[in-house]
């Protein structure tokens, strides 16, 4: 018997294939009851395991990807059915997961734009008129005997002191929210008319200093100041008021520099040269700030002003060489109208004016400086994208090069305005296909 034993120990599977399972006993109507796992089932790994509890009529949970259990709540046929796994098409628009299927995030607004709005109006106008009381005490600081009004001077001053202070209590005081337009408008407006106004009364008050001496300080004064705002407002104003002091001391040290070499006939070619660096200068330097682009399109106003100053300066210099030419007052109607005596004060063959070679060298000279601006403009304009950049470029070529016809007095503008108008026209063909093809480019990667 010990070995029978020792035999249906090892071999338990073939004694429950020969002989009959015991009763179950009867299961609990109030409940549903598992199936009792029988002996070996965990070894066998074709067979689940029997699910937990779950109430009646309702799925087992089960992993993901096997087929769920379901119980019957049936006490006297208690069993366990499996049912295949229902199938599941894909949706890519709306993946279906463990937790059904997914709605796509919805795209969050950006945060509405605090503009200054009527604040920023009332700051706008404010400043305005304070600025205005400034320069009336500018231009009045001192009576015909040359001492300060201090009734007119002192009023202009405590102008500036009430826009540097208020500007400075809105920044300290007022919490700054989002892009906080209002504040800023109150801060930037009056801080940057109040700086401009402390420039324009310093030098009434410091008439004795010598002129390099208040060049000096009234620009170092106003590039604290206005960097000083700019920390505090982060608006672009203070950018272009520091530029504005930053071209004062740049004037004087040019000055100081070259003034010495430079002669009574270069002057105008020295105007176009100092301000094409430095208007190089500010561009570059300032695009390493938040506000490159109104910092460029700035100075880049002050670069078309000077090259045309600078040509306008030729021509007036050839209108009074010809007021005082042997033709008198037909001589500048001559130079005007291409005209006039030759280099040797009289006519040509043809009857058209003779241009002293050094004004075609001077010409020659602006105009390759307006051509360096431009290129840095162009530039400028396809790396960031700003409008500014454009026009700055567009208003150059528009404006330098009809003043230089005139300075040249052109024998034949005919051949000019062709050679331009076949110019323009070629650049604008060869826009087209290139414009196109930048079309096609965006709709197949779209």
């Amino acid at each position: 018997m010990t070995d029978d034993a020792g035999r249906r120990d090892d071999v338990p599977d073939e004694q429950d294939d020969t002989k009959p399972a015991a009763p179950e006993p009867a299961a609990d109507v109030s409940e549903t009851q598992p199936i009792a796992a029988s002996p070996g089932v965990d070894d066998d790994p074709t067979r689940l395991p029997p699910p937990a509890p779950t109430p009646s009529g309702t799925a087992a949970g089960s992993p993901v990807g096997e087929p769920p259990t379901y119980i019957d709540s049936d006490p006297d046929d208690s069993h366990t059915r499996t049912f295949p796994p229902p199938v599941v098409v894909e949706d890519h628009d709306n993946p279906v997961g463990p937790g059904g299927p997914t709605e796509p995030p919805a795209a969050t607004a950006p945060p509405p734009v605090d503009h200054g709005g009527f604040t920023g109006v009332l700051a706008v106008l404010g400043a305005g008129l304070l600025g205005a009381a400034i320069l009336i005490a500018a231009f009045r600081g001192r009576d015909d005997e040359g001492d300060i009004d201090w009734t007119v001077y002192g009023s202009g001053l405590a102008a500036v002191v009430g826009l540097l202070g208020l500007s400075l209590v809105v920044a300290l005081a007022v919490r700054r929210t989002g892009s906080g337009g209002a504040r800023a408008d109150l801060v930037t407006w009056s801080g940057v008319v109040g700086i401009l106004g402390l420039g324009v009364l310093l030098p009434v008050l410091l008439d004795e200093w010598e002129v390099d001496q208040q060049a000096y300080l009234v620009g170092a004064v106003m590039f604290v100041l206005a960097v000083l705002g700019y920390l505090l407002a982060r608006r672009a104003a203070f950018v272009v008021t520091a530029v504005i002091a930053l071209g004062v001391v740049y004037l004087r040290a040019f000055d100081d520099l070259f003034g010495d070499q430079i002669e009574s006939d270069d002057v105008t070619v020295w105007i176009a040269l100092g301000v094409t660096a430095f208007v190089a200068i500010v561009t570059v330097v300032g695009w390493f700030l938040p506000s490159r682009t109104v910092t460029g399109v700035a100075v880049g106003v002050l670069g078309v002003v000077g090259i045309c100053v600078s040509l306008l300066g030729m021509l007036l210099s050839r209108m009074v060489a010809g007021l005082f030419s042997d033709a008198g007052m037909g001589g500048l109607a001559g130079m005007m109208l291409g005209m006039g005596p030759d280099a040797e004060g009289s006519l040509d063959g043809s009857g058209l004016s003779a241009v002293p070679a050094d004004y075609e060298n001077d010409v020659a000279v602006v105009l390759a400086l307006a051509a360096a601006l431009v290129l840095l403009w162009v530039l400028a304009a396809w790396i960031s994208g700003h409008s500014g950049f454009s026009v700055l470029a567009l208003a150059m070529v528009a404006l330098a090069l009809p003043l230089a016809t005139i300075v040249l007095a052109v024998e034949h503008p005919t051949w000019w305005v062709a050679g331009l108008g076949a110019g323009g026209a070629v650049l604008l063909l060869v826009a087209i296909p290139l414009a196109k093809r930048r079309v096609r480019r965006a709709d197949v990667t779209a």
